[in-house]
Formats: C-alpha cells, sequence, structure tokens
C-alpha cells in the first residue's frame, strides 16, 4: 500500500444537487487551515474544487464505459494513486456510489460521508437544483471530464427538441435551444428541465404523495450499444452504503443547521474546531444558503407549478404567434 492510500482521507459521496462540492470546500479549507470565504456564484453553485480525477476511481458511472471491465477500471487509477507524490490527506468527491467497496479496499483508513436525500421535498429541492447550477448554468465548472460533459449537454439538447418540438414545432425549438441562456427563455427551459429529470428519476407520483418508487437514490447504468450510449436504473445505494459511511443530511446544508455541521465535521476530523473554524463554517453556511433558490427551497412542488403555468402561458402565445 502506498503513503497516500494509507491516509485518512475525506470522501464525499452526493447525489447531484446535493450540495456535495460546497461540502468539500468546508472540509478542505478547514484541512488546510485557510479560512478564506468559499466563492459562491449567483446561482448558488460552488463548484470550484479543483478535483484530482486519477484519485477519485471516477467521478460518474458513465466513466465506466472507458473501461473493457471493473478491474480495467480499477488497474487504471490505482497505477496514478501507487505513484502519487503528494502525502497529505485531500478531501475526495464523487457521485459514484458503486466507488464505497473500492474505496474501502484501497483508502482503507478514509473518512467516507454520504449527503443523503430521503424526504420528497429533499428529492425534489436537489433535482432542480442540479438543473438551476449545472445545465441550466453557463459557467458551471463540472467536476467530470470535458468530453464527458459535452457528451451530457448533447444528450440534454437532444431531450429538449423531443420535449420542446412536440409543443412549438422544430423551428421555434431550435431557436429556443440556440439561445436557451436567454433570460426571455429561462423559464421555458427550467420548465422542460424539470419535465426530463421528474421523467429520468420518475418523480411524478411523489407529486401525489404516491408510494411508487422514485429513482432519486439510485445507481445510473450505462451501456454501449453500437453508436448509442443506453442509460438504465441500476442498484439502489443502499447496496453500496455501509454501516461505517457518515451519513449527512441534505437538509442541514439547505436549512443553515451550522451547528449540526459543526459537530458532524469536528467528529469526522477527530478535533474541536477553534472559535475562527466555527465562525468560518457559520458564516459560509449562511452565504451558500442565501444564495439558492428560495423558492425551490421554501416549496418545490409550488416552485414548480408557478413555472409550468409561466411556461404554458408562454408557449400558447408562441403558437398564436
Amino acid at each position: 500500500m502506498s503513503i497516500f492510500s494509507s491516509l485518512s482521507h475525506i470522501i464525499i459521496v452526493f447525489h447531484p444537487g446535493s450540495s456535495g462540492n460546497f461540502l468539500s470546500e468546508l472540509f478542505g479549507k478547514i484541512l488546510s487551515n485557510n479560512l478564506t470565504n468559499i466563492s459562491i456564484s449567483k446561482v448558488g453553485s460552488s463548484h470550484n474544487v479543483d478535483v484530482i480525477p486519477q484519485i477519485t476511481f471516477g467521478v460518474h458511472t458513465r466513466e465506466h464505459l472507458r473501461f473493457e471491465n471493473e478491474d480495467r477500471r480499477i488497474e487504471y487509477y490505482l497505477k496514478f494513486i501507487k505513484n502519487y507524490p503528494i502525502h497529505r490527506r485531500h478531501v475526495i468527491i464523487t457521485h459514484d456510489f458503486t466507488n464505497i467497496p473500492i474505496y474501502r479496499k484501497y483508502y482503507p483508513n478514509a473518512k467516507i460521508l454520504t449527503i443523503t436525500l430521503n424526504s420528497p421535498v429533499e428529492k425534489f429541492i436537489a433535482t432542480f437544483f442540479q438543473i438551476e447550477k449545472t445545465i441550466m448554468d453557463p459557467n458551471f465548472k463540472p467536476i467530470f471530464p470535458k468530453k464527458m460533459w459535452e457528451s451530457m449537454v448533447n444528450y440534454w439538447i437532444e431531450k429538449y427538441y423531443q420535449y420542446l418540438t412536440k409543443e412549438i414545432g422544430y423551428t421555434l425549438s431550435k431557436k429556443i435551444i440556440e439561445n436557451r441562456y436567454d433570460d426571455v427563455y429561462k423559464n421555458l427551459i427550467l420548465y422542460t428541465s424539470m419535465n426530463i429529470m421528474i421523467d429520468i428519476y420518475n418523480l411524478q407520483p411523489l407529486f401525489n404523495n404516491d408510494n411508487d418508487q422514485d429513482f432519486i437514490n439510485f445507481v445510473q447504468d450505462y451501456k454501449r450499444d453500437k453508436d448509442s450510449i443506453i442509460k438504465s436504473i441500476g442498484d439502489h445505494y443502499s447496496k453500496f452504503v455501509d454501516e461505517n459511511c457518515i451519513a449527512v443530511p441534505f437538509n442541514i446544508i439547505v436549512n443553515c443547521e451550522s451547528e449540526e455541521m459543526i459537530k458532524i465535521i469536528e467528529f469526522v476530523l477527530e478535533i474541536e474546531l477553534s472559535e475562527n473554524q466555527k465562525k468560518f463554517v457559520t458564516e459560509n453556511m449562511y452565504s451558500f444558503a442565501k444564495k439558492q433558490n428560495q423558492a425551490i427551497i421554501k416549496d418545490p412542488i409550488e416552485f414548480y407549478n408557478t413555472i409550468k403555468k409561466e411556461a404554458i402561458d408562454y408557449f400558447n402565445t408562441l403558437k398564436i404567434l
């Protein structure tokens, strides 16, 4: 085992949209004793972390497609990790819950945190955050390879055409999609994006408090079929999350419960935070919470219905023109 592998790294595993980047910055700045404020964008994003992909074993399940099989994937990352020259604790982030058993084997002393999404409200909030902070943000900084992000953007554009063409035809759809970051089309694109995600995660039953299974806490599997990539729903996250994982409830972050976060940080790092460190956590959690879309946090379903009405009114206007 290399020196780097034996260190007590902090590994944060989280569903997209659940604020894992922000949490990683809290830990990273405390570990490095750099208590400068975390940079938060106008849409509430803190995608500032310079991820070192080779020490993550992959940040998204789609990356599995790069390898012939699981053994080859592990070999690829281990080759880098064994020779990694920086011998200090790192904060590692990933969306790939299937990596947890791999971390247990190759980072045996790491502390693994998982951000939990349990209630329907939390699931809607994280999903809508995911949309606002990624596909709708022209300044989004992905934590996965550039080519993968470009492929994901192309997937979304294809979905936009599928959804919008049914409503307003190809010509108008093309104009809107090509200018999708313009404020005039913002709610139309937001509504379309929310519908795409609601379909992907099967969230529609949650609108009616139905117990049908949604797919928020499930792995997304990817397979190649000739020139196409087929996405399907895989195993539940619980298959990979073990009893030693440290759960971080999503609502602690969005509700700015800094005292609870301080307890978690102290437990994970096995230290007592100084007053300056506690002040840093409190102030940055407040700044982060303040930048989030408060309408989504207050009532994500009401937010959806408001955007839906505005979008349908706009659709009807376009049909008249």
